[in-house]
């Protein structure tokens, strides 16, 4: 959030990813509320994920961008994108424009791997949360059809649980 009230910069010590992150992508995140979150939708490299597209949980979130001045993007694995199936919510100015940029990524970090994501993959939409119905129904959906499936191909793939 560049020169925004989220703004956070500088060097950080882990350094998984030789690169930015860039965001919030969604434009009215709020820290502690859920009630701008989204669902948005992702598209999946099918070395990962065998569905090609995906609807995830979006609240605040990022992409990623390596720094191309340097040989780093060898370490970088592209594992799902920003799609253009926004479901309206580029032209309602929801979020920043980023489509096709990265959304989950794999890096290699010494004789490791790490998983970074912008997104919540993961995420089980309780109804404690106070999503949108719209928001809720989609994530609803998609978590009873393929919740636990993605969380568990995407370990399997990235760490070789």
């Amino acid at each position: 959030d560049m020169n925004g009230p989220l703004e956070v910069k500088g060097e950080r010590w882990l350094k998984f990813f030789d690169g930015k992150a860039i965001g919030p992508v969604n434009k009215n995140f709020k820290y502690n509320r859920d009630d701008e979150a989204l669902a948005i939708c992702l598209k999946f490299n099918p070395d990962y994920w065998e569905n090609e597209y995906q609807n995830v949980y979006l609240n605040g979130g990022c992409y990623f961008r390596p720094n191309l001045a340097k040989d780093a993007n060898k370490n970088i694995k592209p594992i799902a994108f920003y799609s253009s199936n926004f479901n309206n919510q580029l032209k309602d100015n929801l979020i920043i424009q980023c489509e096709n940029e990265l959304a989950i990524i794999e890096c290699k970090v010494g004789n490791g791997h790490c998983l970074l994501s912008g997104v919540h993959f993961e995420f089980d939409p309780t109804p404690n949360l106070n999503l949108t119905k719209d928001v809720h129904d989609c994530l609803t959906e998609t978590f009873k059809e393929h919740g636990y499936l993605l969380i568990k191909s995407l370990l399997t793939k990235v760490f070789n649980f």
